[in-house]
């Protein structure tokens, strides 16, 4: 977790910052296409290890591609000056926002164990915790003299909309690509290895999509192309509960092939 922290927006900012305007999109649509293609790759890769080798497997996938990350960005990533210098390190932000998340998700994952919900202090006294330190930390960033979370972008409209979609987007995508397996396989008797085969359909779409998707932006709008995508997941959603084929492969990877085509 703490290594995602650092290398995701990182990766996204080093993007804005190296790049010109006019090029910024097509970087970042090459940027969502191998995050999608690794995405798309895990399933089969991990279903296959899980099925014929161990699954302790999966925990030894990730260093050769930890120790191939550290010699790139050693070697290939500009070595520029930081922008801007914060005047301290906002501690106070940082702990806070780590107890108030941690305390909520702790709280509704305690909620959700089988006798979990029958004991309100055990559910209802992390989740309180939580709320209370995301309170507070609202008051320290409004106050302290280098804030970790600038108040004041809360009241850029696009910002708060951006993120918003981006918090369903991810809620989605943890849905599909960890429940929807779980719900084939004790549904239906799927192995991992034909499910992770199944969910490559992902991939294929934002291929496709993706480099097509900064000039589609250009020429019809952002708002437009952001509320098309999400009407597109919304029916690949459907389409996964609803449709006649959603105990087949087949349905399987059509269904996951409309997703990756609204998140392109």
């Amino acid at each position: 977790g703490m290594g995602a922290a650092l290398l995701t927006p990182m990766s996204l900012t080093l993007l804005s910052d190296y790049f010109p305007r006019e090029s910024r999109g097509l970087a970042i649509g090459i940027w969502s296409i191998a995050s999608a293609i690794m995405t798309a790759i895990g399933p089969p890769v991990g279903g296959w290890l899980v099925e014929f080798a161990s699954w302790r497997m999966i925990f030894i996938m990730p260093l050769p591609f930890g120790l191939l990350s550290l010699l790139i960005a050693w070697w290939f990533v500009p070595k520029r000056p930081p922008a801007r210098i914060p005047d301290r390190i906002d501690w106070a932000g940082a702990l806070l926002a780590i107890i108030g998340f941690a305390g909520i998700a702790y709280g509704f994952i305690t909620l959700s164990e089988p006798h979990g919900g029958h004991r309100t202090l055990d559910w209802g006294v992390p989740i309180g915790i939580g709320i209370v330190a995301l309170l507070l930390l609202v008051i320290v960033e409004r106050e302290v003299r280098s804030p970790m979370m600038p108040p004041e972008l809360f009241g850029i409209g696009t910002f708060n909309a951006i993120n918003t979609i981006t918090f369903l987007l991810y809620g989605a995508m943890g849905g599909i690509f960890v429940f929807y397996p779980i719900f084939l396989t004790d549904a239906f008797g799927f192995g991992m290895n034909e499910i992770g085969v199944a969910f490559l359909g992902f991939a294929l779409p934002m291929v496709i999509f993706t480099p097509l998707s900064a000039k589609l932006a250009r020429r019809h709008g952002v708002r437009l192309m952001l509320a098309i995508g999400s009407l597109v997941g919304m029916v690949a959603f459907a389409s996964m509960g609803l449709a006649p084929y959603k105990g087949t492969l087949t349905g399987v990877f059509v269904s996951i092939t409309i997703f990756g085509a609204g998140i392109a």
